[in-house]
């Protein structure tokens, strides 16, 4: 529990990551464009992030790591969706098309 306690710590005080998550939700604002499909993004992301730690460093041991990162997958992938929800449940103008009538 103390483990827990000390990542969701470290996840609060660290603003770098908190940015990051924000830069990489409003990327994938822009790239996704979909609500359905920013988890698979998201996913994506964090799978290949897994492979270059795995290659450069070894098996990640910490569950600290462990922890972070799936905090992190998890809130960009609902930080992406709510942006892209929000973005596609704008009304559409129409008033130009009506114009003439």
């Amino acid at each position: 529990m103390k483990c827990l306690a000390a990542c969701m710590v470290y996840i609060l005080l660290n603003m770098q990551t908190n940015y990051i998550i924000l830069a990489k939700a409003g990327i994938m604002l822009h790239l996704v464009e979909r609500a359905k499909k920013c988890l698979d993004f998201s996913a994506t992301l964090y799978i290949i992030h897994f492979f270059i730690c795995l290659i450069y460093g070894g098996w990640p041991s910490s569950i600290t790591w462990w922890i972070v990162n799936g905090t992190c997958l998890g809130l960009m992938a609902l930080l992406g969706e709510w942006l892209c929800i929000k973005r596609e449940m704008r009304e559409i103008p129409i008033s130009r098309l009506r114009s003439n009538v």
